[in-house]
């Protein structure tokens, strides 16, 4: 389920929308909305078996339109399993979406 849009005096903002523990990666979906009119689904994935130089749990943002988090999650987790990195998932749902008819 997507958020309405804010007003333009609260923007930029990011709205989460739901958040999902399978195996060892957290996913946070929420929408990335700015004053230019971006309204941009996007999904947070937290490594839990990772961590950065600070000893947080590694993080990375992908940006993939995807309205339906559902399939969206469902992808992301195939291919994290696959051990793919952020920026190919991202690549692929692009790619995807753009096939999709309208």
């Amino acid at each position: 389920m997507m958020p309405e849009r804010a007003n333009e005096s609260e923007l930029p903002r990011s709205t989460g929308v739901s958040k999902l523990q399978i195996d060892n990666f957290l996913l946070t979906n929420s929408v990335w909305e700015n004053s230019m009119g971006s309204y941009e689904p996007e999904t947070g994935v937290r490594y839990l078996d990772q961590t950065d130089t600070d000893g947080r749990a590694r993080f990375v943002l992908i940006q993939h339109r995807w309205r339906d988090f559902q399939a969206a999650n469902d992808l992301i987790v195939k291919a994290l399993r696959k051990g793919w990195p952020a920026w190919r998932i991202e690549d692929l749902m692009c790619k995807l979406k753009e096939r999709k008819p309208r």
